[in-house]
C-alpha cells in the first residue's frame, strides 16, 4: 500500500527526476540533513552545474565548496564532502563504495547516509532511518525509545517484512513523514493508517516521545567594520568548529562588565593587534544557531594604526562591498553587509 500510494504521488525532486547515481543520492542526502526540501532543490541544482560529479568535485578548492554551500548551514558537512570526494578519487578510483562497510569509513558517512545510498541509490535491504522514519514507524509499530533504540527496532520489525523495492520504500516513508505523518498527523489521507497502532489507540500525539527541549543560551557580540579609504577588514575562521572555513567580521563577545564600545576595542587588538576609532554604531541584529542566540552590535571604524598579527583567525584581507560574493560568509554577517549598503565614514 504504501509503494503504490508513493508511485501514485510521487513528488517531483531534482535527485529523483534525473537518472539516479550514487553520487546524487549521497549529496542530496547531506544536504537534507538538517535542511528542509523547498531550502535544499537551488542548492541541490546549482551544486551539480558547478561539481556535475566527484572529480570535479575533488579537484575544487574549499573555499569554492564553502561558498556554493553558503547558506545552507552546518558547515561541517561541506568539509566532510570535498573530503570524501579526494578520499574517493585517490582508493576507489573515483567510485563511491557499494559496501557498508567501505561507506561508512568515508568522511561524514555514517549509519544513516550509507544507508540511504545502499537502500535509495543500490536498492539494497537498508533503510534510512531519520526522524521522518522515526515518526511514521514508532506510531506504526507504537513503540518508545531513544534515537538509537528505537532505530534498531525500527530495521528489526522492517526487516521481517517481505519488502523488495527498497529505493521506493525509503523515499516512500520520507515523503509520508513530510506531507502527511506529520507532528499533527493527517491520518485520514494516511495509506498505511489501517496497520498503524498509535492510530488504532488514538494516541498519535504520543509518538515518538518528545524529548524535552533545552533553553538556548544568549550572547552578546560586537563586531566591527573597519575602514581604511573604500576597504574594510575581514577574518577567516578555521576550518574546525562551528562555521569553519567561512569569513567574518572582526569582534567576539562581550565581557560581563564591559561596555560594548570598551568590547570591541578589546576583541579587536586581541584577535588582530591593530588599534581602531570608532565612528558610528549601526543597528542591532539578532541570529540563532542550533544550539545559542547572538545579539550582534556591528560598529563602523576606522583603521588607526598596527601591524596585524592574528590570534585565533587564520587569515585576513582588505574588502569593499563590490566583493562580498567572492568568498563565503555566515548568515549573520550577510546580515550586517545589508546594513552597510548605504553606510560610509
Amino acid at each position: 500500500m504504501l509503494i503504490d500510494w508513493y508511485v501514485k504521488q510521487k513528488i517531483s525532486l531534482p535527485w529523483r527526476d534525473l537518472n539516479p547515481n550514487l553520487y546524487r543520492t549521497w549529496i542530496s542526502e547531506i544536504m537534507l540533513q538538517q535542511s528542509q526540501v523547498k531550502t535544499v532543490i537551488p542548492y541541490f541544482n546549482s551544486w551539480f552545474k558547478k561539481f556535475p560529479d566527484i572529480t570535479s568535485l575533488a579537484n575544487a578548492t574549499i573555499d569554492e565548496v564553502l561558498k556554493s554551500w553558503e547558506g545552507l548551514g552546518y558547515y561541517r558537512r561541506a568539509h566532510y564532502i570535498h573530503k570524501a570526494s579526494k578520499l574517493i578519487i585517490k582508493k576507489h578510483n573515483g567510485k563511491i563504495p557499494d559496501t557498508y562497510v567501505e561507506l561508512i569509513k568515508v568522511p561524514g558517512i555514517g549509519d544513516y547516509t550509507a544507508s540511504a545510498i545502499l537502500g535509495i541509490g543500490h536498492n539494497l535491504p537498508f533503510f534510512a532511518v531519520d526522524g521522518n522514519f522515526i515518526r511514521v514507524f514508532s506510531r506504526v509499530f507504537k513503540i518508545k525509545g531513544s534515537k538509537s533504540k528505537l532505530t534498531k527496532q525500527i530495521k528489526k520489525n522492517l526487516s521481517q517484512r517481505a519488502i523488495i523495492d527498497f529505493a521506493s520504500f525509503n523515499q516512500a516513508v520520507m515523503d509520508l513523514g513530510r506531507t502527511i505523518c506529520r507532528p499533527i498527523p493527517a491520518c485520514s489521507l494516511c495509506p498505511i493508517s489501517i496497520e498503524c497502532l498509535a492510530h488504532k489507540h488514538l494516541q498519535t500525539d504520543k509518538y515518538p516521545q518528545k524529548s524535552i527541549k533545552k533553553n538556548k543560551p544568549n550572547y552578546n557580540v560586537v563586531v566591527g567594520i573597519i575602514y581604511k579609504k573604500d576597504n574594510f577588514i575581514i577574518t577567516q575562521r578555521k576550518n574546525e568548529g562551528l562555521l569553519g572555513g567561512l569569513w567574518e567580521l572582526p569582534g567576539g563577545k562581550i565581557k560581563k562588565g564591559e561596555t560594548r564600545e570598551n568590547a570591541l576595542i578589546r576583541e579587536i587588538r586581541e584577535e588582530l593587534n591593530i588599534t581602531i576609532d570608532i565612528k558610528k554604531k549601526l543597528p542591532e541584529i539578532r541570529h540563532e544557531y542550533s544550539h545559542f542566540k547572538v545579539k550582534i552590535y556591528p560598529y563602523i571604524c576606522s583603521y588607526n594604526g598596527g601591524k596585524v598579527a592574528l590570534v585565533g583567525p587564520v587569515a585576513w584581507g582588505w574588502m569593499n562591498m563590490n566583493e562580498v560574493k567572492t568568498k563565503s560568509f555566515p548568515k549573520a554577517t550577510h546580515k550586517v553587509f545589508n546594513l552597510m549598503d548605504n553606510v560610509s565614514l
